[in-house]
């Protein structure tokens, strides 16, 4: 299960939206996991599934997003996209991005749990990520500029604690921290 949020043009939004393996396992429902069962699905959800992919979007607002047992919050292809309280918890990767375009991806006042990557930002060229008020934490790297080419990030009172590598890794591209 996840939001598939391809060609999605004209603001398109994503709001309120939360996706967990604990509300099923808690919900009490006949044939709910529990035990070793809930223990199989969550280690099953956190290898495969996406909480939000996107394709094409043209200025995506997404806002108030929580995504827990997951392989990845947001997995970003394409598209300018603006993220606003994204809460992650047991994923690998906060925010993975392969591309993005005019005017970038913004992501702010998130709180952003992940085992490898709080942010993958594997662009090409010229892409921007401005990242503020943003807390990242537990992963192997916070924040990992992925390509050699002429990208940007921009991290702005941001907190990177409990990272396991480092805190920041750029392979090319430009880093502005303050």
């Amino acid at each position: 299960a996840r939001v598939d949020a391809a060609d999605g043009y004209d603001i398109p939004r994503i709001e309120e939206v939360s996706f967990d393996t604990a509300y099923w396992i808690g919900s009490g429902l006949p044939g709910a996991p529990s035990g070793l069962t809930a223990d199989r699905l969550n280690s099953y959800t956190r290898e495969r599934v996406t909480g939000i992919l996107t394709g094409r979007q043209d200025g995506g607002y997404w806002y108030d997003l929580t995504i827990a047992n997951a392989r990845y919050g947001c997995y970003i292809e394409n598209g300018g996209i603006y993220i606003g309280a994204l809460t992650t918890r047991k994923v690998q990767y906060g925010v993975y991005v392969t591309g993005i375009s005019y005017p970038g991806l913004e992501l702010t006042y998130s709180d952003i749990e992940a085992s490898v990557n709080g942010l993958y930002y594997a662009v090409p060229e010229r892409e921007t990520a401005v990242i503020s008020k943003t807390s990242f934490r537990g992963a192997d790297i916070a924040v990992y500029g992925v390509n050699t080419g002429g990208y940007g990030i921009n991290l702005n009172d941001c907190t990177l604690s409990g990272w396991q590598d480092q805190a920041i890794r750029m392979n090319g591209g430009n880093l502005t921290v303050s």
